[in-house]
């Protein structure tokens, strides 16, 4: 335990200043390199993601304004004249030339089963029904065939009106 001490003193002044003024450097350039500049590495990281994220909600606002002015301009939504069930079957041509069942449900419902259907194109249908006509989908089961994009549907649909 003295060994230290008593061999830092046996050292002549030049060699002590000489360690003293490494150590000094060897503890400066450590917090330096262990402290100081993860700090500032990381406090930038966080200046960059800050003015990122400030730049997406500029961004948001811009299109909720304009989200807004869509929304006031677009057309009202056509109220359901005919019956569900003859729209569901008008419109169904945009699936193409599909093996297809509808059953009506009641008044306000319409049960389909569709084999091999293009997932995409009834999607689209889907779609189109809902945002043209407020129709909902209550219920869906789809099965996956072998060809791509090809499926085998049962759904149930709904008017939200």
């Amino acid at each position: 335990m003295n060994y230290l001490p008593q061999w830092f003193y046996s050292l002549e002044s030049r060699e002590k200043n000489a360690l003293i003024l490494g150590s000094l450097s060897l503890l400066v350039m450590g917090i330096y390199y262990f402290l100081w500049m993860p700090f500032n590495e990381e406090k930038q990281s966080l200046k960059n993601i800050v003015t990122a994220q400030k730049s997406t909600l500029a961004w948001m606002h811009t299109a909720a304004t304009e989200i807004q002015q869509l929304q006031q301009k677009s057309p009202v939504v056509p109220i359901l004249t005919t019956s569900l069930l003859s729209l569901v079957e008008q419109s169904s041509t945009l699936l193409g030339k599909v093996d297809k069942r509808i059953e009506p449900q009641g008044e306000q419902a319409v049960k389909i089963t569709i084999d091999k259907v293009s997932f995409t194109q009834l999607m689209k249908w889907l779609g189109q029904l809902y945002n043209q006509q407020e129709v909902d989908v209550r219920q869906i089961h789809i099965e996956k065939q072998k060809e791509p994009d090809i499926i085998s549907v049962r759904l149930t649909l709904t008017t939200t009106i």
